[in-house]
């Protein structure tokens, strides 16, 4: 019945700040080039975020914990930089990563990478570049201007500052003007002219909004219209109703759950490209070797429980049906999940972060004939060709060159009963949570300087590894 909001894209000054950055960042980027957008809207979003709470006192947005001990510090920042940013992973958690897909459903943004659409473009011009002016902004070139730059300090108290601030909680108060009104109505409410739902989110909004003025209906919604419903003698459409209910969540579920898929995906894919660099590299020059990174599904217990529930919950969601009791059973096995999600943030977090899915190794292998020798695991399951231990690169890996390593690992004491390989600086995180941040960051490097690769090597002393059984005995490596 609503087909272009999700249930976190429920403020309409969020989706205010939304297309303001998209404008924004379009400015931007003709100055400064393109692929700033992304960094231009975080910064747009933190002085947003800054001038709601500073001047109208606002703390109902995301963010508010970090925007209120900086404004209480004195510590107004603008960056892109993850050291200020308002949130732990503001892309993610901000209006970027929660608002854009409801904007791009409800007609304000469009195409690919998006842009504004004519009319959320005609608003901006219209209403909050003529707001910006009356303020002492003139068309919002004080903001595009800090937002050209890397890094801004505003000072609350400086008055070039202050009228900034003034001027952008301006355009996020509660109060909308006329204009605003009829857009959001087309666009938010109604679902704007590609409204998903064939007019039926227009339909529910006509039945709920005489209902507003009533007292009842903050307590009890469904109910109230549940009764128009029947007063008026619609009972017909309950069947359809709840048909369409069913379908708009198992597709919710298969999107999220496709997003999830595509992620472990490009994981694998991007150790693949990493490999194919690593198969030049010569690990050890004396037994002319080399490494390859294996990832392997994990089977924790965390990580099967989420599989076997999204399974469930979408076992047979490709089939349609309008039969009831399939489709109350389905809307049940889906409940499970959504059930299973809320009751645990920290297992929540933990399993739809896809790095989590995995566990990784490292096996060296002879350049000559591709024979394995060994390899190098800090999962907690391993195989029996797998040896554990915790390697860890000692600071962020350069591009391996013929002085040096990035990588720094010490023998174990002869007591130790598995191979033991420590990094000398710091061990702290395994392989398993360490590898991927280093594939992603070293495969740029590798595309970008394969000619230098095919001329570096990596010292012996790269990667030192001694075994010993329980008793203290040497013992040779496992074959896989």
């Amino acid at each position: 019945m609503v087909g272009n909001l999700s249930t976190v894209s429920s403020s309409v000054r969020d989706f205010t700040i939304l297309i303001l950055g998209y404008y924004f960042a379009e400015k931007v980027a003709e100055v400064a080039g393109p692929g700033t957008e992304l960094a231009t809207f975080l910064k747009w979003e933190q002085l947003a975020a800054y001038s709601r709470a500073q001047e109208n006192h606002d703390t109902s947005f995301r963010g508010t914990e970090r925007v209120q001990r900086n404004l209480k510090e004195g510590n107004i920042i603008l960056s892109a930089d993850t050291s200020h940013q308002i949130l732990s992973n503001q892309k993610a958690y901000g209006i970027w990563g929660l608002y854009s897909w409801p904007g791009r459903a409800s007609g304000l943004l469009e195409g690919q990478p998006a842009v504004l659409t004519l009319p959320a473009r005609e608003l901006v011009e219209r209403v909050y570049l003529d707001a910006l002016t009356q303020a002492g902004v003139s068309d919002g070139k004080r903001i595009i201007e800090i937002l050209c730059a890397d890094r801004t300090k505003l000072e609350p108290h400086r008055q070039s500052d202050k009228r900034l601030l003034e001027a952008v909680a301006g355009l996020l108060k509660d109060e909308v003007s006329p204009a605003e009104r009829e857009f959001y109505r087309d666009h938010l409410l109604y679902g704007g002219e590609n409204d998903s739902t064939e007019r039926r989110q227009r339909q529910l909004a006509a039945l709920i909004e005489p209902r507003l003025v009533d007292g009842m209906f903050a307590w009890t919604p469904a109910m109230v219209v549940r009764k128009q419903l029947i007063d008026e003698d619609l009972p017909k459409n309950q069947h359809r109703f709840e048909s369409l209910l069913h379908s708009t969540v198992t597709d919710d579920v298969s999107v999220f759950d496709g997003l999830l898929e595509g992620h472990a995906k490009r994981i694998e894919l991007k150790i693949k490209e990493l490999n194919q660099q690593l198969r030049k590299i010569a690990f050890d020059r004396v037994e002319k070797t080399y490494i390859q990174l294996v990832s392997s599904r994990t089977d924790e217990v965390a990580a099967k429980e989420f599989r076997n529930l999204r399974r469930n919950a979408l076992q047979d969601s490709l089939n349609e049906t309008t039969e009831k009791g399939k489709l109350k059973e389905r809307y049940h096995r889906i409940e499970q999940l959504l059930n299973k999600l809320d009751e645990n943030p920290d297992w929540t977090n933990r399993v739809i972060d896809v790095r989590n899915w995995f566990n990784f190794r490292a096996d060296e292998s002879y350049q000559a004939d591709n024979v394995y020798k060994q390899s190098y695991s800090g999962a907690s399951a391993k195989s029996g060709g797998e040896k554990t231990g915790s390697l860890q690169p000692s600071s962020r890996p350069p591009l391996p060159t013929n002085t040096g390593s990035p990588w720094t690992i010490n023998k174990p004491r002869p007591s130790a009963s598995w191979l033991s390989m420590k990094c000398s600086a710091k061990p702290t995180t395994n392989f398993r949570n360490t590898s991927w941040s280093y594939s992603r960051n070293f495969t740029s490097s590798c595309l970008s300087s394969s000619r230098s690769m095919r001329k570096s090597t990596w010292s012996k002393n790269t990667w030192s590894a001694t075994t010993s059984s329980p008793s203290g005995a040497p013992i040779r490596p496992c074959e896989p």
